[in-house]
């Protein structure tokens, strides 16, 4: 006897969909790390983190997606405190 498959439902879908920015933001700090002990190259990450980047540097940007955002790049930067993302 086989018991058969279920194909995945909308709610697994709308899972994936409401995930991916979330996992999007939470790599960019890793990208970062990568970043400096040159794994990625700095054009590559200033294109593909282009939406992240420029949130972080408009000063006038809201302050509820600002302030996280350069909270959490601030957990990634290098051991002499220098800020990855002008690398």
């Amino acid at each position: 006897m086989t018991s058969a498959r279920k194909k995945p439902g909308v709610a697994f879908w709308a899972t994936v969909v409401l995930s991916l920015p979330i996992v999007y933001v939470a790599s960019f700090g890793p990208a970062c790390r990568l970043r400096q002990h040159d794994v990625i190259p700095r054009g590559s990450l200033r294109r593909f983190y282009a939406p992240v980047i420029d949130v972080m540097r408009d000063h006038d940007a809201p302050a509820w997606a600002r302030r996280p955002l350069l909270w959490y790049w601030g957990l990634w930067l290098d051991d002499a405190g220098t800020p990855l993302m002008d690398r």
